[in-house]
């Protein structure tokens, strides 16, 4: 008779546990054995230990090593942090403070840190995006309390204490993947030590882990409701209550880690059915799940409806543009509003095909624009990710072209137009209509690379029921109706994914400051050899162990989440960014590291396949030692004499 997920129940004689033989231990093994058997216990709980406490020193060096500000978008998530301690409430986008601000840009000039963009007037301008009412409060309360013990100290130290926030939470990742390793795989006590050494001395990680920002929480929070899924399905205590605490953090951390929901709904929905022992066949089961996805993909489709808003452009604020039956041309224009005191604007990215089409061209913009009442000032941008350029015009009731041509640089990593309406005193609004960026052909014909530039097409998306329930777990409807959208995935748009996902590679290796620090291209090649060849150890690995005669029940099922959490964390980490949702950014490594607890553990188990059980620790403690000594290198070779000289 079986528990959960095949689990065996233990034995009952008359209603009660075995008797424990006279002389044994509970386990009917010699008194000797059981002593071993606790030493061994002893030894693993002191290597735990050993590897939380050389996470917080290797985070802490980078932490140290890394001067403030230069890790990506440091400067927003301590202005969030530093707010929320100030205000005792959580920041919106309106508590903005300009001394903050000069503040860190002053330290950041004097240090010779972040990212420059140039603006339409030739200057240069440190990036300062906003993080402040777009990310759940669960790390930003922590790092204010780091705030609050040292408010009255210098900058530097303020960021150095809410940095270490992020290092606690990372060393709390490496030991959810020792204890991970060991209940995934019971058997195999050398990936046991080999997995969570290799996220201990993955160079991406610590970086990321030694910065002020809210990853760490929300890779802590898959990492929890991972661990808590394996515990259940191997059988153990607690398992659905460290899961279901994990997704209670992710709601609170940071959208990256909303894969933790499906992934535990769809593990109590199996544990519901074996506990209603519904035995289904295999082909039954494949019925079953295709009805599901029907069924999704039907309410998905019942969720999506037309908005007033044109595809393909974007508001600052969201809601300032509305589409207006009052166009110059067609039958719709665009209406972009926006408050006292404040900018609006609309801006389009160019998808990928068009990009490479416009690449060391040169391409013309063009905007017809009038204003609603009164006269406004407008300016029409056109940038390509290295410098943007504009032209400008105050406008009044009357239809009126702006104008501007440009080249693109050759190896531009976006481009997109932006329409600006220039801050001012008073409320104000304008119509826009016939947008167009254009290239000319072979013919001497212009092309529009602009998706809709007469506005008279409508933006698809979530229904209001739907994106309010999306947003409740900080997802964004927009992304969402994007990734589902079969256009987005032309074959003309599939030569940029080779360079979107070599870019994600590296960085979720090493790459460093504002991932503008690689290190040579050779070690990535070499990086990638090494995951080929646990990729390629996967299926040889799942062949030996159903081969294998010690199997122990739920071992199967601790592998099929281990690789849905992966495939899962992956998709949510890079699709937005191959559909084209986000064509301004590139993926960044560290979108993937809510899964670095599944890849850790089946990259291990994919090398393991290749070593002979002899040689299974000796190798793989190799490889790990490998990996440290790259770790060495990029702070050594790279970090050192990147910010302090050779």
């Amino acid at each position: 008779m079986s528990g959960r997920f095949g689990v065996p129940h233990p034995p009952r004689i008359g209603g009660h546990p075995n008797p424990r033989p006279r002389g044994r231990s509970p386990l009917g093994t010699p008194p000797g054995h059981d002593q071993s058997a606790r030493d061994s216990q002893r030894l693993w709980r002191a290597y735990v230990v050993a590897l939380f406490v050389a996470a917080l020193l290797h985070g802490t060096l980078y932490a140290v090593v890394v001067p403030p500000f230069d890790t990506p978008d440091e400067n927003a998530h301590y202005e969030y942090a530093r707010l929320f301690g100030e205000l005792g409430r959580l920041p919106r986008d309106e508590d903005r403070s300009p001394g903050l601000r000069a503040e860190v840009e002053q330290l950041m000039r004097e240090r010779g840190v972040g990212l420059q963009r140039r603006l339409p007037s030739g200057q240069e301008q440190l990036v300062f995006a906003s993080e402040l009412g777009r990310q759940p409060p669960g790390y930003y309360a922590l790092a204010a309390v780091a705030y609050g013990l040292t408010r009255q100290r210098p900058l530097p130290t303020q960021v150095l204490a809410m940095r270490l926030v992020s290092v606690a939470l990372a060393a709390l990742v490496v030991v959810l993947v020792a204890l991970a390793a060991r209940t995934a795989f019971p058997r195999d006590p050398p990936s046991w030590l080999a997995a969570p050494l290799l996220v201990l001395f993955l160079p991406g990680f610590a970086f990321i882990g030694a910065a002020v920002n809210n990853d760490m929480l929300a890779v802590l929070a898959m990492s929890l409701a991972i661990y808590g899924l394996l515990r259940h399905v191997r059988g153990q205590r607690h398992g659905l209550a460290l899961a279901t605490a994990g997704v209670v953090v992710a709601l609170v951390a940071k959208r990256t880690a909303a894969a933790a929901l499906p992934l535990v709904a769809l593990v109590w929905l199996l544990s519901a059915a074996r506990g209603a022992r519904l035995r289904l066949s295999r082909r039954l089961a494949l019925a079953a799940a295709a009805a599901l996805v029907v069924l999704a993909g039907v309410t998905l489709a019942a969720a999506l409806g037309p908005t007033e808003r044109p595809a393909g452009w974007l508001f600052s604020p969201a809601d300032a543009g509305q589409l207006l039956p009052a166009a110059r041309s067609g039958e719709l224009a665009l209406a972009l509003e926006a408050p006292a005191a404040s900018e609006a604007l609309a801006v389009q990215y160019l998808d990928r095909e068009a990009v490479f089409r416009a690449r060391g061209q040169p391409v013309e913009a063009e905007v017809w624009v009038r204003a609603r009442q009164g006269r406004a000032l407008v300016s029409l941008l056109v940038g390509d990710g290295q410098r943007e350029e504009g032209a400008s015009a105050e406008v009044d009731t009357s239809w009126t072209p702006l104008q501007l041509t440009r080249t693109v640089a050759p190896d531009a990593p976006s481009v997109y137009v932006k329409i600006l309406l220039e801050q001012e005193d008073t409320a104000r609004s304008v119509v826009l209509d016939d947008a167009r960026l254009s290239i000319r052909d072979s013919g001497g014909q212009a092309i529009n690379l602009l998706r809709t530039g007469d506005f008279e097409t409508r933006a698809w998306e979530l229904r209001p029921a739907a994106a309010r329930l999306l947003r409740l777990v900080h997802l964004e409807p927009y992304i969402l109706a994007v990734v589902l959208d079969p256009e987005r995935y032309s074959a003309e748009a599939a030569e940029s994914y080779g360079f979107l996902l070599r870019f994600a590679f590296e960085s979720f290796w090493a790459r460093f400051g504002w991932l503008t620090i690689p290190v040579a291209r050779g070690w990535y090649d070499g990086l990638l050899v090494a995951c080929a060849v646990a990729l390629f150890g996967l299926p040889l690995a799942l062949w030996r162990w159903r081969r294998s005669a010690g199997r122990q029940p739920g071992e199967g099922w601790a592998v099929a989440v281990l690789a849905a959490a992966a495939l899962l964390t992956s998709a949510m980490a890079l699709l937005p960014y191959l559909a084209g949702a986000l064509p301004q950014e590139w993926p960044q490594g560290r979108y993937l590291y809510p899964g670095v607890l599944p890849l850790a553990l089946l990259t291990t188990f994919g090398l393991r396949a290749w070593l002979p059980d002899r040689y299974a620790a000796g190798g793989l403690l190799l490889v790990a030692s490998g990996l440290a000594a790259f770790d060495a290198l990029c702070l050594v070779g790279y970090l050192l004499p990147h910010y302090y000289g050779a």
